[in-house]
């Protein structure tokens, strides 16, 4: 099985409704079209997901006037990984799921069981999303992070470097690259902290990305219209996906 929590997949679904990910290429505009605040959020998601929910042993659920159907994480003695997936109708009317996959290894890269700071050194996440909109316009994406984690007297830090690829109604959308994006864990009670340092590069059918993740809780950046060739800088809320432009 997999497994997922409440708060993710109503992340994912309010970004998607907000940012309008269920336009048409032809319809996007080139200049707020969503696909960097999706992708964002959603790889801020994991590694919440992860350092709360799995580290942390929280279920991350909320209540709000979503309908969640939640399996919280399972371990998978098969593949040797923990899972957990999501479904969800938001108040808009788009149905998603998700599907979450993780795979912890200690220093000799041997697989570990308990997701214990003391003895993981680094792990791999992969997701997998599906969202439909109320036009029937559907988006399938999927997320791989590889992160590692250094422990040191001051700080615990997750070091993420991953990709992530997307389709619009079938047809190949979008890929990012995610570079040294770093989160530090906090103790009483477990969590990471929002990222705040590495970079995104995405490249759309419509205009290319590149943005850098500060600790103020924003991703600033430039965004290049393939069209036109004009670039623009923007930033990205990572509690909202909302992105902005700046100049």
């Amino acid at each position: 099985m997999r497994k997922a929590s409440s708060a993710l997949i109503i992340t994912a679904l309010l970004a998607l409704s907000v940012a309008g990910c269920f336009l048409s290429p032809k319809q996007k505009t080139t200049s707020l079209d969503g696909s960097g605040g999706l992708a964002t959020t959603e790889a801020s998601d994991m590694g919440t997901t992860v350092g709360d929910g799995l580290f942390g042993n929280s279920s991350l659920q909320k209540t709000s006037a979503t309908d969640i159907l939640t399996i919280v994480w399972a371990w998978d003695s098969t593949d040797g990984c923990w899972t957990r997936s999501a479904t969800g109708t938001n108040s808009n009317g788009y149905t998603g799921s998700r599907i979450d996959t993780v795979w912890l290894y200690d220093s000799s890269n041997g697989s570990v069981k308990k997701p214990s700071i003391l003895t993981v050194t680094h792990y791999t996440h992969k997701r997998y999303l599906d969202v439909t909109g109320i036009h029937g316009h559907t988006y399938v994406g999927s997320y791989t992070m590889n992160v590692t984690i250094a422990k040191n007297a001051a700080d615990t830090v997750f070091t993420f470097n991953g990709t992530s690829a997307g389709t619009f109604d079938g047809t190949s959308d979008r890929s990012a690259t995610f570079t040294d994006v770093l989160r530090n864990l906090q103790r009483t009670p477990t969590f990471l902290t929002k990222p705040y340092s590495g970079s995104l590069y995405l490249d759309n059918v419509k205009r290319t990305i590149n943005a850098t993740y500060t600790d103020t809780n924003v991703v600033s950046g430039t965004y290049t219209d393939k069209n036109s060739g004009v670039t623009k800088n923007f930033t990205i809320d990572l509690t909202t996906g909302t992105e902005t432009i700046t100049n």
